[in-house]
């Protein structure tokens, strides 16, 4: 009979232990929920619309395939030294002797005519000649 209470006892705990493990599991799957819920309402493509503004990463413009014409080319007969700068393979000294070149020599009659400048042999020419123009 002791043995049968005992085990009485045993199931009630049993019991009390199931039902509080219930209610613990109950919560839990309810604040869940709750935060699924808010989460999936933060995310909604209109609310992220009317919040958020599209920010593009600037990319520099491809550079373009060799002999391609190029809208913006600089032009080396009326260029100043801060124009002739921006072309890649230009410096600033590079830029002061094409200028006083001109100035001693008159406008190119070629862009080809830029490899008489001191310093612009063969390969620099070759690197700014789609940027160039007369």
């Amino acid at each position: 009979m002791h043995c049968l209470r005992h085990n009485a006892n045993l199931s009630k705990q049993k019991e009390k232990q199931m039902k509080k493990m219930n209610v613990v599991v109950a919560m839990m799957l309810s604040l869940l929920l709750a935060f699924s819920v808010s989460a999936a309402r933060a995310a909604t493509p209109t609310d992220l619309a009317k919040d958020t503004q599209v920010v593009k990463p600037a990319v520099p413009p491809p550079l373009p395939a060799p002999g391609a014409a190029i809208a913006d080319k600089i032009n080396i007969n009326t260029a100043d030294e801060a124009a002739l700068v921006k072309v890649k393979g230009i410096g600033k000294k590079k830029a002061e002797d094409i200028v006083a070149y001109r100035k001693e020599h008159g406008n190119f009659t070629s862009i080809e005519d830029l490899k008489k400048v001191k310093g612009i042999g063969p390969k620099i020419f070759d690197k700014v000649k789609p940027f160039i123009t007369i």
